[in-house]
């Protein structure tokens, strides 16, 4: 994978503005993070489904496509 990786010093850091490393958040249960992410992908399939999502298709299976993901 890391083959075709070219780097770009200009994007290749993150924004210190963007980041909370500083924040207090408490470590999510298995169940507890298993639950969450079936909401997310719940929530994503129903945007999906009505056009307003498009996940980009680097996060895509190969052959399939968004159409595809609302109606699964």
């Amino acid at each position: 994978m890391g083959r075709d990786y070219q780097e770009r010093a200009q994007a290749d850091f993150y924004d210190p503005e963007n980041l909370d490393d500083d924040g207090d958040y408490d470590d999510l249960d298995p169940e507890t993070r298993r639950l969450v992410e079936a909401k997310l992908n719940r929530r994503d399939k129903e945007l999906a489904r009505r056009g307003g999502l498009q996940p980009p298709p680097a996060f895509l299976d190969s052959g399939t496509n968004s159409r595809e993901l609302a109606n699964k």
